[in-house]
């Protein structure tokens, strides 16, 4: 039998449903009761209803509304529960991920609309992605008018780290930023790390 927690986004919402028996107890137990007197000397007991203007469809039209709230209410909250169907829990930044980071040096960079500029920004950032990615490969590409792998897909973020103090603007000669030799050059690095991962797997298999 599937886990509800697989099934549902939010299964907590499903205890709700204790509030249904709660609630007809409650109805039950405080509606209205008619009280027999002297009328029972006045007509048989099957015409009291009518004599009163009862009927005995009240209190089936009672167990029908409460019918309708109860499966109203369960429907509600399996919506809030959220089921889903086909669902696969993933993670991007899942151990043995591959990241390559492309890191835009072009004279724009050293705008300092943002502190302590765009370009120390973007490194702050770079280093933040170290900082939290363990298990994660990084490579890094810096780039202006032409892409320059500045280091390999690594889990040695150290050696990422250890570059970025000399990423600077001034390394660029021409003005301008293209981000399609970039990205272009960043699958190239992934291919290639794909292609010597799966090298070594078929090796060890071999062995």
């Amino acid at each position: 039998m599937s886990d509800p927690a697989s099934i549902l986004a939010q299964p907590a919402w499903l205890w709700g449903l204790l509030l249904i028996p709660a609630v007809l107890l409650w109805r039950h137990y405080t509606r209205p009761r008619r009280q027999i007197g002297k009328e029972q000397r006045y007509a048989d007991a099957h015409l009291l209803t009518w004599l009163l203007g009862t009927q005995d469809s009240d209190a089936d039209n009672a167990w029908k509304s409460r019918l309708a709230w109860s499966l109203a209410w369960a429907l509600l909250l399996l919506a809030m529960a959220g089921p889903r169907w086909g669902y696969e829990q993933i993670s991007p930044f899942r151990p043995e991920a591959e990241l390559v980071v492309l890191l835009d040096i072009s004279r724009s960079m050293d705008i300092n609309d943002v502190s302590p500029s765009r370009l120390g920004r973007a490194k702050q950032e770079i280093e933040d992605i170290a900082a939290r990615g363990a298990g994660i490969a990084i490579g890094l590409i810096a780039f202006a008018t032409t892409p320059h792998v500045v280091t390999p897909i690594t889990e040695d973020h150290a050696a990422v780290l250890h570059q970025l103090p000399a990423l600077s603007s001034d390394l660029v000669r021409l003005k301008g930023s293209r981000i399609v030799p970039a990205l272009e050059r960043a699958e190239q690095l992934l291919g290639q790390r794909r292609h010597d991962t799966a090298a070594f797997q078929a090796h060890q298999v071999a062995r």
